[in-house]
């Protein structure tokens, strides 16, 4: 399976992230991008950090981390990654997404979903794509189910920070059959 892609849309792109990229993202990053993330403790406000970690588990097989890139400026404004891919299921899921503030509610995160979406349906084949958030992120929530995701139930006790806290996951899922309207709803959301 190819993850490791290049896509483009109208506003943004996703490329591989790679070390040249932690300027652009250092000065994207506010504490609240991670603010739910349960490895944040790990990294805390070092992007750095984080890009070598995600690298690392690029590496070893279990994530692949992508920059979102606002083509407007050519700049790194946030990361998304497709992660646990079940082969003999045709999952995958995709995740560990924070975007710049700046660019919140402007769309741009609904057309990198939309990216990402048709290449696991379309170019991959996929059955399903996951979605997990922290039960208290609001945001996360609203913004997966405008994205037309199902609601799929709460994981109570699965989220387990490094700093020893455990958490529920909100599950979400998009279905191969469902695909065509959630395509639908993002490209008319895109334009």
């Amino acid at each position: 399976m190819q993850f490791d892609v290049e896509l483009r849309g109208g506003r943004m792109a996703i490329t591989p992230l790679k070390l040249e990229h932690i300027a652009d993202l250092q000065a994207a990053w506010s504490p609240d991008c991670w603010q739910h993330a349960p490895d944040a403790s790990l990294y805390g406000s070092d992007v750095r950090v984080y890009v070598e970690m995600a690298i690392e588990q690029r590496e070893r097989g279990k994530r692949w981390p992508h920059a979102l890139i606002a083509l407007d400026s050519g700049r790194a404004v946030g990361t998304s990654s497709f992660y646990a891919h079940e082969p003999d299921n045709g999952v995958l899921s995709i995740g560990y997404t924070w975007l710049w503030r700046e660019l919140r509610g402007t769309g741009a995160n609904r057309e990198c979903k939309l990216l990402m979406l048709r290449h696991a349906f379309e170019v991959l084949g996929l059955q399903q794509v996951h979605f997990k958030a922290a039960a208290e992120n609001e945001l996360s929530r609203r913004a997966l189910e405008c994205i037309g995701a199902h609601f799929d139930g709460v994981s109570l006790g699965d989220r387990l920070y490094r700093d020893g806290r455990v958490g529920d996951n909100n599950r979400f899922s998009i279905a191969a059959a469902d695909w065509p309207d959630v395509r639908s709803r993002l490209e008319g959301a895109a334009e």
